[in-house]
């Protein structure tokens, strides 16, 4: 099965945020991989290179690296269909609006 794979020279393994923002391109990548026939899926996995130490995306599937970003933009617009924010241009709760926020979710789920 042939690989391809993409070294991301942007996310430093020291940065939180580079971290997330790593687990988020997989977690996006998936949600396009469930709309895919599998023939179609890129399977994304991960590793990490010495010096210096980059994550490198594996796929099952070559993509030129702009396809590449349109799936994972396809994958990101899925998964933002389930969360709503009402009219929220900026998520900056207080504390008890959060709060209320989260127990209406949590009811909403367990009605469910």
């Amino acid at each position: 099965m042939p690989l391809s794979e993409y070294r991301l020279d942007g996310l430093e393994p020291d940065n939180p945020l580079a971290f997330f923002a790593l687990l988020g391109l997989l977690r996006a990548l998936t949600a396009t991989d469930e709309e895919m026939e599998p023939a179609l899926r890129v399977h994304a996995r991960v590793y990490w290179t010495e010096a210096p130490t980059r994550p490198v995306l594996v796929t099952r599937v070559s993509l030129s690296p702009e396809d590449l970003a349109r799936r994972a933009d396809a994958g990101i617009r899925r998964l933002a269909e389930h969360h709503e924010f009402g009219d929220r241009a900026d998520l900056n709760y207080t504390q008890s609006e959060a709060r209320e926020v989260l127990r209406e979710a949590a009811r909403a789920a367990a009605s469910t």
